[in-house]
């Protein structure tokens, strides 16, 4: 499996970058149940550092679930990954999105390197969405960040993940009410928010769109780990726009999250 990563990270650093076109990127495999979840497989678990270089303008990637393509041998393989620069013009390649379960526009974002940020940033600032009931099935992601007039560089970089999973996370109740106390004095340390406006906030209920669950959880001596429902992700798009002139020297993210 090292090996393996190690032929990917030196094939993605062999891909030139084109202007104008996202990182396009597919995991292949039959739906055999198993979690996957599809951006760590894609990109994470790959290495920010081999695709950093093709991810100026933004990236998309997909979950298929079909068998893979036969290998230029003949061989069946059960799992595939695919990089390219472009795919569709719009939209994903393998899903559509039907039914809006949530949107935001024009969050200012003071960091964006970490997902409680995002987190606590679509929270405060965006509406609760109108969607009624909590959607417990895949649906799938679209995301704009646009840098600061005069702050950030314009690249995701190291980003999308944090900023993802944030967005994700803003969209979960979280149900683990026993370390509630703790995980808000920890969030706290690393934010201008009070503990108890953030235990309320991880309390509100309004934005439980994509259900229940321990979203956030205690981690090391003085950290957290969150832990949104990302394996119910199938699509995802992230992508770099103009500098937004509202938010000088931060960062300004625009969504939407859908049934497919």
């Amino acid at each position: 499996m090292l090996e393996l990563r190690g032929e990917l990270r030196d094939a993605l650093h062999l891909m030139v970058p084109i202007a104008g076109r996202p990182l396009h990127a597919v995991y292949t495999a039959a739906d055999d149940g198993e979690f996957a979840d599809v951006e760590n497989v894609l990109l994470y678990n790959v290495g920010a550092s081999a695709t950093r270089h093709l991810v100026s303008t933004g990236v998309r990637f997909e979950r298929a679930f079909a068998l893979p393509p036969l290998a230029p041998s003949g061989q069946q393989f059960a799992h595939h990954h695919d990089y390219q620069l472009g795919g569709p013009a719009t939209g994903f390649a393998h899903w559509q999105m039907r039914e809006s379960l949530a949107s935001f526009a024009g969050v200012r974002l003071g960091r964006a390197d970490k997902p409680e940020h995002v987190w606590a940033a679509i929270r405060a600032q965006a509406t609760p969405p109108a969607f009624d009931h909590a959607h417990l099935a895949r649906f799938a992601v679209r995301l704009v960040l646009r840098p600061g007039v005069g702050g950030p560089t314009n690249s995701l970089g190291g980003l999308g993940k944090p900023v993802l999973d944030g967005a994700i996370s803003a969209l979960h109740g979280h149900d683990d009410l026993g370390r509630l106390d703790v995980v808000s004095e920890r969030l706290s340390a690393n934010s201008p928010e009070t503990a108890q406006n953030l235990r309320a906030a991880l309390s509100d209920n309004q934005w439980a769109v994509l259900g229940f669950r321990r979203l956030v959880r205690p981690f090391g001596a003085r950290g957290v780990q969150w832990n949104p429902a990302d394996d119910l992700c199938v699509a995802a798009e992230i992508m770099m726009g103009a500098a937004d002139p509202r938010c000088p020297g931060r960062w300004s993210l625009s969504g939407e999250i859908s049934a497919v």
